[in-house]
């Protein structure tokens, strides 16, 4: 799984094992899943060397679970992950990196959450 220098940013909080952020993620990922499936990720019994490799050990079988039911589709429509990358990782089969890409998508977002939530409350 390779990553791109672009997305130090959000994941970065995630690889540095940041509880706060994490849990947000967490959260998120959650929030999306709840549309399709009662399978939730969690911070619990940390395994992985960081909360991102844990985060996607977790994901994997959930987003296999999904294709077998027909419903990744729909959970990706929810996350609002880009149309081009899940079709390049779907296309290969590569759970692993269409997790990487779904956390990615649902980190970007609890950043941005974070970044402009003081903006509305001067409206």
């Amino acid at each position: 799984m390779e990553k791109q220098s672009n997305d130090k940013g959000q994941l970065q909080l995630l690889e540095n094992n940041s509880t706060e952020f994490a849990n947000n993620t967490c959260a998120q990922i959650n929030k999306d899943l709840q549309g399709v499936s009662l399978a939730m990720v969690a911070l619990n019994n940390i395994e992985a060397p960081t909360i991102l490799e844990h985060l996607i050990h977790q994901l994997n079988p959930i987003l296999e679970n999904l294709a077998e039911q027909g419903k990744l589709s729909q959970f990706i429509y929810l996350v609002d992950l880009n149309e081009r990358e899940f079709k390049n990782s779907f296309a290969q089969q590569d759970f692993s990196e269409l997790s990487y890409l779904v956390i990615k998508r649902e980190a970007q977002k609890v950043y941005l959450k974070n970044k402009f939530r003081h903006y509305g409350a001067l409206e």
